[in-house]
């Protein structure tokens, strides 16, 4: 053999000697992760996932206090009148179907709202009842209506 072959030989042999030292390596953790992850396999307690409780208990709580949540629609989302005048039918404008668009004053002082309720036009005062509500304030510049728990404001004038 000369030395050129005599060389390759000693590369070749080198070169495998390496690779085999680092498939070895890798092998030796992959086996130390797999028995690792075995053992956590073997001495864990199922269905007792701590993190999964937890998580299960927030969302009962979530989904317990979104049951009690009460929903209540002020006015009627799909009332196509409020965008598109239909003949023959009168819009309910305004708040729970009452519509005040202006105050005047009689010779005494005493203020009188204009009000329209169901397509009708009502002249009303302080004390008087409308749509279910009574008035409780006429001012030169709104209208103050208690209709059940609510208290309606109708701001007129300029």
């Amino acid at each position: 053999m000369n030395l050129r072959e005599k060389f390759f030989w000693n590369a070749v042999l080198t070169f495998s000697i390496i690779i085999l030292l680092w498939n070895a390596w890798n092998l030796f953790n992959q086996h130390k992760k797999s028995s690792s992850l075995l053992n956590k396999y073997k001495n864990e307690d199922i269905g007792t996932d701590e993190e999964l409780e937890i998580m299960v208990k927030d969302l009962e709580k979530n989904l317990k206090k979104r049951q009690e949540l009460k929903f209540a629609i002020k006015e009627n989302p799909v009332d196509l009148t409020k965008v598109v005048s239909i003949d023959g039918i009168t819009s309910t404008k305004g708040q729970k179907g009452i519509d005040c668009t202006g105050v005047m004053s009689d010779n005494k002082g005493i203020w009188i709202a204009d009000c329209l309720y169901k397509g009708q036009r009502y002249e009303v005062t302080k004390g008087d009842s409308i749509g279910g509500g009574i008035v409780k304030s006429i001012s030169r510049t709104n209208i103050s209506i208690a209709k059940g728990e609510e208290l309606l404001k109708f701001n007129v004038g300029f």
